[in-house]
């Protein structure tokens, strides 16, 4: 005789039967509260970082108001600001130095003529 005693019986869960209502309030354990204060902590430190120190600029001229030291150059046949920049600085990059004249002169883009003076930094 097999007894019923082993044997698994079948229990009917009530579990997937209960509706949720779709308005249930959200709750917010104890975790997330803290995880949300640190993530609104950091946004507003952020923010206030960006608007009190500026924009970061890898600039490393002395200002706009302090006056910059620079001669004169005046351009001869076959140079260009490239040939100009390697004479003037030879150990910078003369990408910096090309774009600082440009910005000095206030030139519309790199090409010079003959006979064009230009003030270059010193």
């Amino acid at each position: 005789m097999i007894s019923t005693l082993n044997r698994p019986t079948a229990v009917a869960d009530d579990r997937r039967s209960v509706v949720h209502p779709a308005s249930a309030p959200l709750r917010l354990t104890r975790r997330g509260r803290w995880a949300l204060l640190l993530v609104v902590t950091l946004v507003a430190s952020l923010a206030w970082a960006l608007t009190t120190l500026g924009p970061v600029s890898a600039d490393t001229d002395t200002g706009a108001g302090a006056p910059s030291v620079s001669s004169t150059w005046v351009v001869q046949p076959g140079e260009t600001l490239w040939v100009i920049a390697e004479r003037v600085d030879p150990d910078t990059d003369p990408r910096e130095t090309v774009a600082r004249i440009v910005a000095m002169n206030d030139l519309p883009d790199s090409s010079v003529l003959v006979g064009q003076e230009l003030q270059i930094p010193a």
